[in-house]
């Protein structure tokens, strides 16, 4: 599945684009934004999300004990 507009700078992405790039399902999604541990852009009744927004909460999730020790 492809989202064109997702190629776009600044392209807020909408709640199925937004699980569809963190790989899970709306009640997850809404999980996240109730703890605010992911940012959404509330316009009207809908919700949408900046690219940078999903990217700092996959950073915030990143498991950083399952990295081995050299």
């Amino acid at each position: 599945m492809e989202f064109k507009r997702l190629r776009e700078p600044d392209a807020l992405m909408n709640i199925s684009e937004a699980c569809h790039v963190l790989g899970c399902k709306k009640s997850k999604l809404y999980e996240l934004m109730q703890k605010g541990r992911l940012e959404s852009v509330k316009l009207g009744g809908s919700r949408r999300f900046r690219p940078s927004a999903l990217q700092d909460c996959i950073d915030r999730h990143v498991d950083r004990r399952s990295k081995r020790m050299r």
